[in-house]
């Protein structure tokens, strides 16, 4: 990829570059929050893209974390305004320091409690203030009641297609272990198969064999027999 403008990089490249978590780089492209392009069937990021995201995300936090220490707070949940953080951002590239996007740190972690996480794993990765992640859980359940009843999640399909998947393979060893029985008795058989048998009158697959009746004494004639004319 020697053609690839420099500021463009693989994803985890990018979060490295951008000291941001790379499961919460990948959730954000999986949403559309950061344009990509693919190059040799690797999917790429640019580095300005992938800052001012960083930047937007690193505001919210901050907000966050500085409006726990400030009296008579907004509401629970709410996310403040932080314009402390233009001096901590910066500029890069040429751009201006860009204004904290409440909603989209709460986007990401509602993308991640619908991607499985719990709270406790949310504070983990993200860095957040376990009372921020406990207010966001609770409003992204009120949020989730308040729209009626749901399909399941992504987590949840692919729970259940583990479980089938798991019961088919159960299924064809089953089938797989009857079949080889009856094959092994068809082999134990006293008789050629079908295809074994060819007669001195050039008939093939045309047989039959005398079946006694251990009860009654009768015989009779069991086989395969040429088409009437």
């Amino acid at each position: 990829m020697s053609d690839v403008p420099e500021d463009l990089m693989p994803i985890a490249a990018a979060a490295k570059a951008a000291n941001v978590p790379e499961r919460s780089l990948f959730r954000a492209v999986e949403k559309g929050r950061i344009p990509t392009t693919k190059r040799d069937g690797v999917t790429l990021v640019a580095l300005p893209d992938v800052l001012t995201w960083a930047e937007r995300r690193a505001a919210a936090k901050l907000a966050v974390v500085s409006a726990g220490a400030a009296p008579a707070a907004a509401t629970a949940g709410s996310l403040p305004a932080a314009p402390a953080m233009a001096a901590v951002v910066g500029s890069r590239y040429g751009r201006d320091p860009l204004p904290p996007a409440d909603g989209a740190l709460a986007a990401e972690v509602f993308d991640a409690f619908e991607a499985g996480k719990a709270p406790t794993d949310v504070v983990r990765e993200m860095e957040l203030p376990p009372k921020l992640v406990l207010d966001l859980y609770r409003q992204h359940k009120e949020l989730l009641s308040a729209v009626g009843p749901k399909g399941p999640t992504l987590v949840e399909h692919v729970a259940q297609f583990e479980s089938f998947a798991s019961r088919v393979d159960l299924e064809l060893v089953s089938m797989r272990a009857a079949l080889e029985q009856v094959f092994a008795r068809l082999k134990g058989l006293p008789i050629p198969s079908r295809e074994q048998f060819t007669c001195e009158c050039g008939a093939r697959d045309y047989h039959q064999v005398k079946v006694l009746c251990s009860c009654c004494g009768r015989e009779s004639w069991w086989g395969f027999s040429p088409p009437q004319k």
